[in-house]
């Protein structure tokens, strides 16, 4: 989760593929790799997205069968393991992300017609729906 104009915005991550290994780091990617520089797998910068608390579930791992399917319990436990895994180096790349995210979204903000820029979401009609979305949603 990174803050940026008062909206918390998420980032997708995706799985580690070889079209990772061969590009170059650039302001709306961040690679997450192992202490041995393994690719575990890519946060999109650019696709990240406003999302109101209130739309946030918590991920808990004794309920992952819900989302995904497993083949067996030793598949379900290297799956866990895996995700806590990119948990521990997300995090630790904190400040980078957080640093990455907000000069992304400052340039695609102030210079919207940059090359990175169109290939980036727009944050600000994202955080109009997202605003929209939150008022016009009935509370029961």
């Amino acid at each position: 989760m990174i803050r940026d104009n008062n909206f918390k915005y998420y980032v997708p991550i995706t799985s580690a593929k070889a079209k990772y290994i061969k590009q170059n780091n650039n302001l709306d990617i961040v690679y997450i790799k192992d202490n041995n520089q393994k690719l575990l797998g890519v946060l999109n910068l650019n696709n990240m997205i406003p999302v109101n608390d209130n739309e946030i579930t918590l991920l808990n791992f004794t309920k992952l069968r819900k989302y995904r399917k497993f083949d067996n319990l030793n598949e379900e436990y290297k799956y866990i393991s895996f995700l806590s895994m990119e948990i521990v180096y997300i995090r630790l790349l904190s400040k980078v992300i957080t640093h990455k995210a907000q000069k992304l979204y400052a340039e695609k903000t102030n210079n919207p017609h940059s090359k990175i820029s169109q290939r980036t979401n727009d944050f600000k009609l994202l955080e109009e729906k997202c605003l929209e979305y939150q008022n016009n949603k009935v509370i029961i």
